[in-house]
């Protein structure tokens, strides 16, 4: 299988890319800037095609006449310091979203992969109900509104093209090596305990948030690249169902001693209780434990210190 990876260098992007080549797929990056990032020391088993991720000419450009399997869509803008730029954002998460899209209807492509977040869903109440495909969704700022609009762009693809080539995973805070926060600050304690300093986290030690390993994330995303047909448009990820108390226990476990200190917000603006039935039945999505996924965030900053890690990024 040759696929095409739009944000190849981000957390995400990088741990699929080598999920890939371990599968003995064919990888062709698409990235601003040519340099290798994260994707160093398997960059010479990568095609790399340097142009603007929201440009269809460049995805074009980046397929090229052997054309490509699948698609995977993945960009995340983030605005220069003291800047913002909303036209900009809306062009890389939304714009060129559908310009992925589209290519369905004129490519005979497997899959278009887009990464959706459970930020569609907002914030969650206590007494609310686990949320899943077909809950209500109040998205939670800019971010969460351009993750529907793709999915529903998707949807409306996916009726024009008469199956389900256009597919959303729902994904949440994800965490996992090489990352020194991770989505919604999970890395905190792991990386902090790793170089022997206390780790400030922002909410408090209740506050909860679901999480999923980067490595197990990514075999999720190759598990439905490499599936011919699927059944639904859209799929929560799901993980694990924890709080920043108790991630700092499953850090404190691996390094005894480690210390976080908590903050005063009560709540992060994403669910913690998902249902993700949908995708454990149909691609038996799994979740490592809190602990073992901790563990490898430690394992992997003391080898940095200690000059023993030969690649950044590789969560395995």
């Amino acid at each position: 299988m040759r696929t095409l990876l739009v944000g190849a260098k981000g957390f995400v992007g990088a741990e699929l890319a080598r999920e890939l080549l371990r599968r003995g797929h064919d990888v062709v990056a698409l990235e601003l800037r040519s340099s290798p990032g994260r994707l160093a020391d398997v960059a010479e088993q990568i095609e790399w095609h340097a142009g603007d991720a929201a440009s269809v000419e460049s995805m074009l450009a980046a397929i090229g006449r052997r054309t490509v399997d699948a698609i995977y869509y993945g960009p995340f803008y983030r605005d220069a310091p003291g800047e913002r730029s909303v036209e900009r954002e809306l062009q890389v998460m939304a714009a060129g979203a559908w310009h992925a899209f589209s290519l369905a209807r004129g490519l005979e492509l497997r899959r278009v992969l887009f990464p959706s977040s459970i930020a569609v869903h907002g914030y969650q109440q206590a007494d609310d109900p686990p949320v899943n495909e077909e809950s209500p969704v109040r998205p939670y700022g800019l971010y969460g509104a351009t993750k529907l609009l793709c999915e529903r762009v998707g949807h409306e693809i996916n009726d024009v093209v008469g199956r389900n080539v256009v597919t959303s995973i729902r994904i949440p805070s994800v965490y996992g090596p090489g990352a020194d926060i991770g989505s919604r600050g999970v890395n905190l304690s792991a990386v902090a305990a790793a170089h022997g300093r206390v780790a400030r986290v922002g909410y408090t030690a209740g506050a909860r948030l679901c999480v999923a390993h980067v490595a197990d994330t990514a075999v999720a995303l190759a598990d439905v690249l490499e599936r011919q047909d699927v059944a639904h448009s859209v799929y929560e990820l799901g993980g694990l169902d924890v709080s920043f108390g108790e991630i700092a226990e499953a850090v404190s476990q691996v390094v005894p001693g480690a210390e976080t200190t908590f903050g005063t917000e009560p709540r992060t603006p994403f669910p913690y209780n998902v249902d993700w039935l949908r995708g454990r039945g149909e691609f038996a999505f799994k979740h490592q434990s809190l602990r073992l996924g901790m563990a490898s965030v430690v394992q992997f900053e003391t080898a940095k210190d200690t000059g023993q890690l030969s690649s950044v990024g590789t969560a395995r």
